[in-house]
Order: C-alpha cells, then sequence, then structure tokens
C-alpha cells in the first residue's frame, strides 16, 4: 500500500489533492538525480479500495468505463487527473490495466469527434480543438489533409487523443491490455478479476453517421498511421 496514495478533489476529477500535488513536486525532484529510475507521467485512473491503477487511453472507451465504475459503486480516489508521476514500488500490489485500439481506427474516431463534429456547449459556444481557426478546422474536415496536419507532430507526448498508446501505458507494469475491438469482454474480465459484479456497458462519446475506418483511407494515408504508429502497430500486434 503507498505510504501517500494519489488522490483527486472531490469537486474537480482531473485535480490532485494538495498532499498529492506536494508529491508529485517531490517526484519531479529526484527525477532530476541521475540515480533515480526513469519514469514518464500516464493519465491515471486510481481506486485504492480496489486496489487498482487504470492507464487511461484516450478514444478507447474511457467514459463507457468511467460510467460502469460508477454504476458499480466502485469508487476512484483519483479519477481523471493527466499528466501524472507515480512510483510503481509502492504500488507492487495493485492490479494494473488498459485499453488499446487500433490505430487507424482511433486516429479516425478522434478526427470525427474533435473536427467533424465540432462540439457545441450551450454555455460555450463552438469549442475548437486546440483552439484552431474555423479556417484551418474546415481545411481539416478533409481527412487525408488531418492526416497530413498531424504527421509532424511528434506522438510520444502531447494531445493525449492522439498519443502514441505505447507512451500512456506503463508497458514494464501492465498486467492486462484489453482492447476495444473486445471491449464487453475485457471489461466483464477486469471486473470479474476486481470481484466486483460488471455492470450493463453505456456506449458514451459515439460517433453517430461514421463509417468504418477503412473507408477513410487510402494507400497513402494508410501508409502514414502505420508509419507514425509503428511501435502501436508492433507492440499491440495490430493491422489495418
Amino acid at each position: 500500500m503507498p505510504l501517500l496514495k494519489l488522490k483527486t478533489l472531490a469537486d474537480d476529477e482531473c485535480r490532485l489533492s494538495f498532499a498529492s500535488r506536494m508529491e508529485q513536486l517531490g517526484i519531479r525532484g529526484l527525477r532530476k538525480l541521475p540515480f533515480y529510475p526513469p519514469t514518464r507521467p500516464y493519465n491515471l485512473s486510481i481506486s485504492h479500495q480496489h486496489r487498482f491503477i487504470w492507464y487511461r487511453v484516450a478514444k478507447v472507451g474511457t467514459r463507457s468505463l468511467l460510467r460502469a465504475f460508477d454504476d458499480a459503486g466502485v469508487a476512484l480516489d483519483a479519477r481523471h487527473p493527466m499528466n501524472v508521476y507515480y512510483s510503481p514500488a509502492d504500488y507492487q500490489q495493485y492490479f494494473k490495466f488498459a485499453f488499446v485500439r487500433n490505430p487507424w481506427d482511433r486516429v479516425v474516431s478522434c478526427w470525427y469527434n474533435k473536427v467533424k463534429q465540432r462540439h457545441i456547449k450551450p454555455e460555450q459556444g463552438v469549442v475548437r480543438w486546440h483552439g484552431l481557426g474555423e479556417e484551418l478546422l474546415q481545411d481539416l474536415d478533409h481527412f487525408p489533409r488531418f492526416v497530413d496536419y498531424i504527421s509532424g507532430w511528434d506522438l510520444t507526448q502531447g494531445d493525449p487523443h492522439l498519443r502514441l498508446q505505447t507512451c500512456l501505458i506503463d508497458l514494464d507494469q501492465v498486467d492486462f491490455v484489453g482492447r476495444f475491438e473486445n471491449y464487453a469482454e475485457d471489461v466483464n474480465h477486469i471486473f470479474t478479476r476486481l470481484n466486483v459484479a460488471p455492470p450493463s456497458l453505456h456506449t458514451a462519446n459515439k460517433s453517430r453517421g461514421r463509417e468504418s475506418y477503412r473507408q477513410y483511407y487510402d494507400a497513402q494515408t494508410a501508409a502514414v498511421i502505420a508509419d507514425l504508429y509503428s511501435r502501436d502497430v508492433s507492440v499491440f500486434g495490430y493491422e489495418f
């Protein structure tokens, strides 16, 4: 059991508690020491009661699983913090899991959700992805242009919706990697492992009207994504 349990605020699921923020400062300081094991921050959800860590990978059923935990009465002490450092040695007894998705499908999902479906919130108006101007967003409406646009990004960091999944999961520590393509069965496996009755799954953030991801690609764009996400493809064994 970790000496200092990572937690988020009760009224802000993304903001760490004061004690957890102080711990983050300490870990950042230790990382500068030559003998400290190298580590990267992750987007973590943690339950100390059920002793698990979930490495959240954006665009892979995240909201659906959060709702499933709520429906099952599984309290998340750290619900939705981003870019969190943790010490694996403090969580050796925790079950650690993640979900991954076919990279070609995941890129289409991000494009469709963030560009094609401009989120409209009554209190905020149009929320533009990365604050991009409407003219550029209209240009990115064309999927090949979107692929070209992200091809210059460093996908080992930055936007978690497009970041390499291998950079969002601690591959040295994870115990189970579920797949979006087998989502319901793998969610049931996790709940069974936690000794919690699995609830009915509700689909969140589903892109209505979207065709199969393969319909959006040609040979060139498929090759670009294969190159950009070559590590995800290799580690998780995906094919176009």
